[in-house]
């Protein structure tokens, strides 16, 4: 029986959605895995413990048979906290953390430290990933067609607005798309139709990040998503999915909501040329990007031109019902998920991570006193 830690919930405004994603994982593990729920609370506690694998006990969440836990350096178990110390080891982790804090390279960087395989992007896809002006940036040096596009940093912003609003303005353009650089789920995006309303929206996106993506806004468009993993040396890419019946944006509410008016068709109807090139692309993007395991990538649709939108390193529930048409339960994408990460690990260990050298042999502690 193997353990796999699930950790989810995390500091991040994506919190919420990141327990769905975290508890439905749990729940479907195939036969022959050992499910380890790893919750981070809003402030950043670390707890395990059965009752976590359960969406009901976070309804009014209390920490009542819990226990904290974290993992140290160079140590593959995860250490539990109780009446006594237990430690378990751990044969691989699935990152469902959404955002901040762990979507964006901070869990891998923990999880390389400690030895332990994982099913995400790493560090460098990871916070290449989670930063869209960054992600943008890459793309565009790659000529992947993406939206006009500008990023500030709020502080920038402030010392000096006039110069950053004619910015936007010129390489932008109103209306425009504002959000988070580094955000997710939607949160914080809006709408500026005019110079008075950039101003507000920019002050009211800084509260969830300093650094603020401005977009292209287009007014006619359709949204097509895909998911891809890599499986022994090839990459496997899911059917198209269309996000329809949105307003203006797709928001927070447009996505999880009851009340919501989107609609998501799964197969996408669109015509085989177009699939391809979204195909090849999102391809091509996943490399760039140097993702691994379960990528979503968010593409519009203009007539005939195609142009990368997002990249999602974690994405909601892992997009496994992107999967459905080709028979594989949610059970056998983890699974896939799980094997290419321990394999991916065992590739990383093969490298040489010592170098003898005679450098320090001569040294002593007179060669690091410097004279003022």
């Amino acid at each position: 029986m193997q353990n796999i830690a699930v950790v989810f919930g995390g500091k991040s405004v994506e919190h919420d959605i990141s327990i769905i994603t975290g508890v439905g994982v749990l729940q479907n593990l195939s036969q022959g895995y050992h499910g380890v729920p790893i919750y981070i609370d809003k402030e950043g506690n670390w707890w395990t413990g059965e009752k976590l694998c359960y969406i009901e006990n976070f309804k009014d969440f209390n920490t009542k048979k819990l226990k904290k836990c974290n993992f140290c350096p160079n140590d593959k178990r995860l250490h539990i906290y109780g009446m006594r110390r237990t430690a378990m080891y751990i044969d691989c982790v699935i990152n469902c953390l959404h955002g901040q804090n762990g979507e964006d390279g901070s869990l891998s960087g923990v999880l390389q430290l400690s030895g332990i395989p994982e099913t995400s992007s790493g560090v460098l896809g990871n916070a290449v990933c989670m930063d869209k002006g960054i992600t943008k940036l890459l793309l565009r040096s790659k000529r992947v067609p993406i939206t006009r596009f500008i990023t500030i940093n709020i502080n920038d912003y402030n010392a000096n607005n006039s110069f950053w609003i004619r910015n936007i303005i010129r390489r932008v353009g109103l209306p425009c798309i504002i959000k988070p650089a580094r955000g997710g789920s939607s949160i914080g995006i809006s709408v500026a139709n005019d110079i008075e309303q950039l101003e507000i929206l920019l002050g009211n996106v800084a509260k969830y990040d300093n650094e603020i993506i401005i977009e292209q806004y287009l007014p006619q468009f359709r949204e097509i998503n895909i998911a891809l993993f890599e499986h022994d040396g090839n990459l496997e890419l899911s059917s198209l999915e269309e996000v329809v019946g949105a307003d203006k944006i797709f928001d927070f509410d447009n996505k999880y909501t009851t009340n919501t008016k989107t609609k998501r068709i799964c197969p996408a109807n669109i015509d085989a040329s177009t699939k391809d090139n979204i195909c090849k692309l999102a391809k091509k993007v996943y490399s760039i990007c140097k993702c691994r395991g379960m990528v979503r990538i968010d593409f519009f649709v203009i007539e005939d031109k195609i142009l990368v939108n997002e990249v999602n390193t974690v994405p909601g529930s892992m997009s496994f019902y992107l999967w459905k048409d080709f028979g594989y339960t949610f059970g056998r994408v983890l699974s896939k998920l799980i094997i290419e990460g321990k394999k991916r690990f065992v590739d990383d260990q093969k490298h040489c991570y010592k170098y003898n050298s005679n450098i320090l042999d001569n040294l002593s502690k007179r060669d690091f006193i410097i004279n003022k």
